[in-house]
């Protein structure tokens, strides 16, 4: 366990990576960090992500990706290995109870909204405490216009926004130059969010669910989510949430099943997250 200094420190460097997700270690130092020696901020941040305090920066835009759910398959560690070869497939888990695999991969633009919520620190909110005041559908995320195939091949090199311009020249086979890939990378990200999660007891600390249902009270939910201390994963699948929470116990969820009795929420399902893939490194 991080002491409560370095955790604070972290969590207002997360907030940074959220606003500028290629920030260097050095600017974070002397922005952020309690500590007077450069190679220590480092180590925190190479500690924070090997124990899954923190997960990412990543970008993400809209780029077309469909959902599959399975329920009841014999075998999902057998499609999880399939999916580990479909270069399409940009994350895939098992699951065990209502469904039993989810799988995005790029193709139709089934996922219409996905984001990492970003939390509040040493916030006392519970999940319990989630209420459904205010109807309001999330907005589609805009699928990028104007992208040409270089665009494209760049977004997906640089998912993890902290490679360097020369490495992605390089994979491109001297195609371009590092200046070109930092002049497109400007560009995408007019077009892109980021994708940090931040999880103060480490993300495998947390009993996790994985819930979906239908409501019209989407935007109440996003908001309510940002109050507590960890990350959520929200996603909007044509008209379905998908929820992955971070539960400090299995029973918290049960706030959703006194929504869909109360009719605020409806075709309630619940599955648990077992494993999990991505190519994507975290």
């Amino acid at each position: 366990m991080l002491k409560k200094r370095a955790l604070e420190a972290l969590y207002h460097m997360y907030l940074h990576y959220i606003k500028e997700p290629r920030i260097s270690d050095t600017k974070l130092h002397k922005l952020h960090s309690p500590y007077k020696i450069l190679a220590t901020t480092s180590n925190l941040l190479k500690k924070a992500r090997e124990k899954f305090i923190l997960i990412g920066p990543f970008i993400y835009c809209n780029s077309g990706i469909s959902v599959e759910l399975i329920c009841d398959s014999d075998d999902p560690l057998a499609l999880l290995d399939q999916a580990k070869k479909d270069p399409a497939v940009t994350r895939a888990v098992t699951l065990c109870g209502e469904y039993s695999f989810l799988c995005f991969r790029r193709g139709a633009t089934i996922l219409t909204y996905a984001e990492a919520i970003s939390p509040t620190y040493n916030s006392d909110f519970k999940i319990e405490d989630i209420q459904l005041t205010d109807k309001g559908f999330l907005p589609v995320d805009p699928y990028p216009r104007c992208w040409d195939e270089l665009d494209w091949k760049i977004y997906h090199l640089m998912r993890n926004p902290l490679v360097s311009y020369p490495k992605v020249s390089a994979q491109l086979r001297g195609e371009v130059t590092w200046k070109t890939v930092a002049t497109r990378y400007e560009k995408i990200m007019k077009s892109c969010k980021p994708w940090i999660g931040f999880f103060p007891e480490g993300m495998n600390h947390y009993s996790q669910t994985f819930l979906t249902f239908k409501t019209a009270y989407e935007v109440s939910l996003r908001e309510e989510l940002h109050n507590l201390d960890r990350t959520s994963y929200l996603y909007k699948s044509g008209d379905t949430i998908l929820l992955n929470l971070f539960l400090d116990n299995t029973a918290e969820h049960y706030i959703f099943v006194k929504f869909k009795k109360e009719g605020l929420i409806h075709d309630l399902k619940v599955s648990i997250p077992v494993s999990f893939w991505t190519p994507f490194s975290i």
